[in-house]
């Protein structure tokens, strides 16, 4: 399988449906995507300013199996199986730019082409949108692990930062699927039934 044909299957398997996502994730997520579109982040690197539009969306958000392994074989995810990984339990949001991506891409070299000032400008964005969507401790930011940094990557700050044994039980006991996330939800306090933002 070519490079090319992976990212097709990689685009095709990601789930960005906010509706999947515990309803406190979710709240708290649409709520940092309104805040972040109105801003603009000013940045000056090796003495040229630069304004950079906040705007971003949701890349990702349920993940299935067969997603978990390709990331697991490209080595941007430590886990293979996709119940070890908060994605599966509709805990976790990937957000990027909405006009940059990852800030990794043709737009953003056009944009920044010595990859200094391109690198330096991801830093300051993404750690501005983890500012934002961590704003009132809800949510915690990927970008601080210090094992295995991933910027993009949002989650619960009421979850563990990697899923235990009692939330695969839960989610299991329950059918897995969507009545299994239920449960998880209801484990910590991020179901319906939850204070939005509490």
């Amino acid at each position: 399988m070519t490079e090319e044909d992976i990212w097709a299957k990689i685009k095709r398997l990601r789930i960005s449906d906010m509706s999947l996502l515990a309803p406190v994730v979710r709240s708290r997520v649409g709520l940092s995507l309104k805040i972040a579109e109105h801003e603009v982040l000013d940045v000056t690197v090796k003495g040229q300013r630069y304004s950079v539009p906040m705007k971003a969306y949701v890349v990702e958000t349920l993940r299935v199996q067969e997603l978990q392994e390709i990331y697991y074989g490209q080595k941007t995810s430590k886990v293979k199986n996709v119940l070890y990984g908060s994605h599966a339990y509709g805990v976790a949001v990937d957000i990027v730019s909405v006009q940059y991506g990852w800030f990794t891409g043709a737009a953003a070299v056009k944009a920044w082409p010595d990859k200094d000032v391109r690198n330096t400008i991801s830093v300051l964005w993404f750690k501005r949108l983890a500012d934002i969507v961590t704003a009132d401790k809800v949510m915690a930011w990927g970008g601080l692990w210090k094992k295995f940094p991933d910027s993009p990557h949002f989650q619960s700050a009421r979850t563990p930062v990697s899923p235990n044994d009692a939330m695969r039980q839960a989610y299991a006991a329950a059918g897995g699927g969507e009545a299994g996330r239920k449960a998880v939800w209801a484990m910590f306090g991020l179901d319906a039934s939850a204070t939005m933002l509490a």
